[in-house]
């Protein structure tokens, strides 16, 4: 949705939504009953045009299920993951990965000097939503942070929050009439 603001400024503003084709509401679809969580994942993928990876531990993909496909397209995922109990993680590339809550330490980390860090130096703008699984935080606006990479938080304020994290989502907010311009990262704590 773009509207053009009246003269003399003449801006444009712009709202944007993320996979607005997924918004359409699940209409005849079968409820599965007592089927794989590997061909729910699969229904639910194919009606959004997403691949799907399984790197969840403790919960396996043979695992027989019920699901009754009710709601949005774009909430069938979140809904699956919240019923096993997992994280389910969109990407960059329209491929989604269904993770353990708890079982970050599972990752494996990469070599300390491949990893980004972020302190105030670099950038970092806020700590927010600190407990003892992750935290959200902003920085400077920066693209340079992967999805499912994973960073080393800094901080002096909250010396209990730095450690490793790993990047569930971020969100970049650019205002061009002078207000906040920053990246917003969702972390995941390094167990």
């Amino acid at each position: 949705n773009a509207m053009p603001t009246p003269p003399p400024e003449m801006w444009m503003n712009f709202e944007c939504m993320p996979f607005l084709k997924n918004k359409i509401p699940i209409d005849d679809v079968e409820p599965m009953y007592n089927k794989p969580i590997s061909e729910v994942a699969q229904k639910i993928c194919d009606m959004m045009g997403f691949k799907y990876f399984w790197r969840s531990l403790n919960v396996k993909e043979s695992t027989k299920i019920n699901f009754n496909f009710t709601g949005c397209r774009d909430t069938a995922l979140t809904k699956l993951a919240d019923g096993l109990n997992l994280v389910v993680i969109l990407g960059d590339n329209n491929d989604v990965y269904f993770y353990d809550k708890k079982a970050w330490n599972t990752i494996p980390i990469p070599r300390p000097i491949d990893i980004p860090i972020i302190n105030i130096e670099s950038g970092l703008l806020m700590v927010g939503n600190v407990d003892a699984t992750g935290a959200k935080i902003r920085v400077r606006l920066n693209d340079t942070y992967s999805l499912f990479s994973w960073i080393k938080l800094e901080s002096k304020l909250i010396p209990k929050a730095s450690g490793y994290y790993f990047v569930l989502s971020k969100t970049h907010k650019g205002h061009l009439r002078g207000e906040e311009w920053y990246t917003e990262l969702e972390l995941r704590r390094k167990g």
